[in-house]
């Protein structure tokens, strides 16, 4: 083969390559182009996806608050736990949420003050629902952690001393959760001083929160000013009980018919004592 020979092939060489190279980008090319086609409609179909995911998650929240909010009111118009409790129980079974549970709990609290149902019953079904929302602390909206801790603690107080460790524990949740929950620090309060649990008796802190209690409810709360006479007596500060019977009967005091008879009779029960 001569030179000419030669240079011609080898040209003929690089333009095949050249074209094999070109075919290849182009190739490319039109897949890449095609992928693009079938990726739009995917991303597009995801994106509305999602889209349609929260937009239903807010139509539901908005419907299980309109239920929430007909059920309240039918309790507000007509005290009709049974009802309450019947649709809370159905709202429950398809959204089980923290709000839910804590307001169920709180329904089945109420009852067990109804002889006409079994106390027991309501006592662990309240137990059960409010447990729940205290172990979904992480999620459940403060409002309703704060409302299923006070609830909870008000419940085991009641119960008697054999519940009154779990009282403090769930109390505590409360009022760091809720520091204005006088109730709750009332309760508490009382629960410390009354103990006969040694590991679980603190008078100070006993005086202390019934004090606090006694500040937010400005003395207006007979039950709460009793604890703190009862708190009083127990640390031996005999005078200053009888003066905050005093101040408490310069306010209208709530929740009972005959508070004025019983403050009266506590302060002279106090008096004569301390004369004697």
């Amino acid at each position: 083969m001569n030179k000419k020979s030669s240079s011609i092939a080898s040209t003929d060489s690089k333009i095949a390559r050249s074209q094999v190279v070109d075919i290849l980008s182009i190739q490319r090319t039109l897949a890449r182009r095609f992928l693009l086609i079938f990726l739009v409609p995917l991303v597009a179909v995801a994106i509305l996806g999602g889209y349609a995911y929260t937009l239903s998650l807010r139509l539901a929240q908005v419907e299980v608050g309109d239920k929430i909010h007909t059920i309240e009111r039918v309790i507000a118009r007509t005290g009709n736990l049974d009802y309450a409790i019947q649709e809370y129980e159905a709202l429950l079974a398809s959204h089980h949420s923290p709000q839910i549970l804590a307001r169920l709990g709180g329904l089945y609290v109420k009852r067990t003050e109804s002889s006409a149902h079994s106390r027991e019953d309501d006592i662990h079904r309240a137990q059960n629902l409010l447990e729940q929302v205290i172990a979904l602390a992480a999620d459940a909206p403060e409002t309703e952690y704060w409302r299923a801790t006070h609830t909870l603690a008000s419940l085991y107080v009641g119960l008697g001393p054999a519940y009154w460790a779990e009282a403090l524990r769930v109390g505590e949740q409360a009022i760091a959760q809720n520091p204005l929950d006088a109730e709750t620090l009332n309760n508490l309060a009382w629960v410390y001083a009354k103990t006969t649990d040694v590991a679980l008796r603190d008078l100070d802190k006993a005086e202390r929160y019934v004090k606090r209690a006694v500040q937010l409810t400005n003395w207006s709360n007979y039950d709460i000013v009793d604890t703190l006479v009862v708190v009083l007596e127990m640390r031996g500060k005999r005078a200053e009980a009888i003066a905050a019977l005093e101040q408490a009967q310069d306010k209208v005091l709530s929740g009972k018919r005959v508070t004025y008879e019983d403050l009266e009779q506590q302060l002279v029960k106090l008096k004569q004592e301390k004369t004697a």
